[in-house]
């Protein structure tokens, strides 16, 4: 950890215990934890239950790496310039803040319409999401 890239992102996850604290790195290093005591928390209390109300409003059989990518995109591109410089990379669960009105699904995402990804024609071969 001490040879990474400057104002490196540590994710440890593991649960109750992480597998470094953020004491333990150095100073410029940005940490993100699956604990709610530590500030950038990742779980998926963050996306749910939005990302499936929106697969399912879309009518959307099976989840595509598109669909994540763009969740994982409107969850981080909720934190504000002020909280980034601070080292907070996710919204923590806890603070109250203006979440947008759900509105229409984006079906440009939806299975059927993708453009941009590989043509999606139906489930993965094990039956679960992708």
């Amino acid at each position: 950890l001490a040879r990474m890239a400057p104002r490196p992102m540590v994710f440890a996850l593991s649960n109750p215990e992480p597998e470094v604290f953020a004491e333990e790195l150095r100073g410029d290093a940005v940490i993100a934890t699956g604990r709610s005591d530590f500030p950038n928390q990742i779980n998926n209390s963050l996306c749910f239950p939005g990302f499936f109300k929106g697969a399912l409003t879309a009518r959307c059989s099976f989840v595509t790496p598109a669909m994540k990518t763009a969740a994982t995109r409107a969850i981080a591109g909720s934190v504000s310039d002020e909280e980034l410089a601070l080292g907070v990379i996710v919204p923590s669960m806890f603070q109250p803040r203006p979440w947008p009105k759900p509105g229409r699904p984006n079906t440009r995402l939806s299975p059927a319409r993708l453009s941009s990804a590989p043509r999606v024609t139906g489930p993965p071969a094990t039956g679960r999401t992708a």
